[in-house]
């Protein structure tokens, strides 16, 4: 199972959009796929419609830490209903108690690997995990670094980003130095861009040209569908069929190494 992390320490910069969307277009690929949610706000799991009282991330931790985890316990996670038309795979969400978890986990002893114990009963039943994380560096965030093989890197265009990434750059190499050697980075994705207007488009180029990873060819604009989408449970594809081709595309990347052709959507 390849485990991708979908991160960015601050917050607004479509790394839930990136999830969902990204999590639809490996279905299209045929991938057997799981979706899940690390953020204590839970924007994922109502996203894909999972009830507000559904046992999730959380429980699955405690249990981990508690040396209580079991199959069944994670297979009965996926059988709760859920409500949205979104075909992201299977789901673990995330329920209001994840955000006590860093202090209650405290503690434990290898705390940071409590999620890659969690996934690994399920290695061979999957063929991508797909994390929504929190912004910011906190235990449940370093959990899905520890517990993935890549992150994706979702990033807004904007005059201060290079600063952001530095600074995950900088979480990133203690992670790889302490707890996951192997962690690489599948590259950075602009979203929320406006590339219509030159401001837009010189603080795209800014981008490119100094950041630390390579930035995906294809860009996700900043577009009332995806807050539709949010609103009604639903991908954005069902809103405008024509992003379908756009997340098709940015799958090609994340789960590929071809780059040689620059697209917008």
């Amino acid at each position: 199972m390849d485990v991708i992390a979908i991160s960015n320490q601050k917050g607004g910069v479509g790394k839930t959009t990136t999830t969902v969307n990204l999590a639809e277009a490996a279905r299209r690929r045929g991938l057997r796929v799981l979706t899940i949610d690390a953020n204590p706000q839970a924007h994922l799991s109502r996203h894909v419609g999972m009830d507000p009282d559904a046992v999730g991330l959380s429980a699955l931790l405690r249990a981990a830490a508690n040396l209580r985890l079991n199959e069944d316990m994670i297979r009965a996670v996926f059988d709760q209903p859920r409500s949205g038309d979104i075909d992201c795979g299977d789901v673990i969400p995330a329920e209001n108690s994840l955000d006590d978890d860093a202090a209650v986990l405290l503690n434990v002893s290898g705390r940071e690997q409590l999620l890659r114990e969690v996934l690994a009963p399920l290695d061979d039943d999957y063929d991508v995990a797909i994390i929504d994380t929190a912004p910011g560096f906190d235990l449940i965030a370093t959990n899905a670094w520890v517990a993935a093989d890549g992150i994706l890197v979702p990033c807004p265009p904007e005059v201060y980003a290079l600063e952001g990434l530095a600074k995950l750059a900088r979480h990133l190499a203690e992670i790889r130095h302490r707890l996951n050697p192997g962690l690489q980075v599948r590259g950075i994705l602009l979203t929320l861009a406006e590339l219509h207007t030159v401001d837009g488009r010189a603080t795209a180029d800014a981008l490119r040209a100094g950041a630390p990873w390579p930035v995906l060819d294809t860009v996700v604009s900043k577009r009332v569908a995806y807050r539709q989408a949010a609103s009604e449970r639903v991908g954005v594809t069902a809103i405008d069929p024509k992003l379908r081709e756009v997340w098709d595309r940015i799958a090609d990347e994340v789960f590929t190494t071809d780059r040689s052709v620059t697209h917008v959507g």
